[in-house]
């Protein structure tokens, strides 16, 4: 009967500590049903299953499911389909630990349904029409079945990272952009109403004084502000002003993405990787208080 390994519980545990939704690790019954699928062990897989046919796959496999589904993150969609693209260009790039991922399935733009397969090669473009729409609103990581005993975790770490930016990221100014402006939507989880949006770029209200604690005084650590959804909507109208890239701004000095609407996050992203004006690492347009 599949189980699930170590390797994946922990990987399910980190993913919800991050504000992430575990859709699963072994398969049900449709999945039983079919009888392919890294979700299932040796037992219950057909013998001309696709998820046992590589040298690597035989020389793992067991009854351990091999796969892992994610969900929202932070409540969002859109947040879970940020951390795809960034997975699929760590392998694409074959950052470490990276090397064990088999394929990725997953949407980019939640319209289509994109997989990357290693066995096409490492840097191969994804393709459509290898998936179904289930994939639309969430995304499947598939690892070799050799792999099952090495640890998972550190291969999503990076992206909960904000201030670390891997070196030889040949992308790396959008690839830090997306974790930086994406920091506090990843562990704040609020959903904030739908208000002052004239712009179609907020959905904070620009008179909301509720707290939004981004590092600082919230996490213990110095350099640290402390922002109200009224002033991170006030600081990001700031940047869009003067069209900043923020990339090199402090992490604790970020009001983060919770008051961006998508519209929002793609100027913010369009500035982070375009716009050569940057702010300094303490740019602090509010002159808020900052935490000693």
């Amino acid at each position: 009967m599949t189980y699930s390994p170590p390797t994946l519980r922990d990987l399910a545990r980190y993913w919800v500590s991050k504000g992430g939704v575990n859709l699963g690790v072994v398969g049900d019954t449709r999945h039983q049903v079919l009888g392919r699928s890294y979700h299932l062990g040796r037992s219950n897989l057909r013998t001309d299953a696709y998820s046992r046919q590589t040298t690597r796959d035989r020389a793992g496999l067991t009854d351990a499911a091999s796969a892992i589904d994610l969900g929202r993150l932070n409540g969002s969609l859109g947040h879970l389909r940020t951390f795809s693209v960034w997975l699929v260009k760590q392998c694409q790039a074959n950052r470490p630990g990276t090397s064990d991922i088999r394929e990725v399935i997953y949407t980019d733009d939640g319209k289509r349904v994109l997989r990357w397969d290693r066995e096409r090669g490492v840097k191969s473009a994804p393709r459509t029409g290898e998936a179904d729409n289930s994939h639309l609103t969430h995304t499947h990581v598939s690892f070799y079945r050799d792999s099952e005993k090495r640890p998972k975790v550190g291969v999503f770490a990076p992206y909960f990272a904000p201030n670390e930016l891997a070196a030889g990221d040949d992308d790396g100014a959008a690839v830090q952009a997306t974790k930086i402006i994406g920091f506090a939507g990843r562990i704040l989880g609020a959903v904030l109403p739908e208000e002052d949006n004239t712009e179609g770029l907020f959905s904070g209200s620009a008179t909301n004084d509720e707290v939004l604690i981004v590092g600082g005084t919230a996490a213990g650590n110095p350099n640290g502000v402390t922002f109200t959804v009224a002033s991170a909507v006030a600081w990001w109208k700031e940047v869009f002003a003067a069209g900043l890239n923020v990339t090199k701004v402090r992490p604790t000095l970020l009001p983060g993405s919770k008051v961006l609407t998508e519209a929002g996050l793609a100027k913010a992203r369009a500035l982070a990787t375009s716009s050569t004006d940057f702010a300094p690492e303490d740019y602090n347009p509010l002159g808020l208080e900052v935490v000693a």
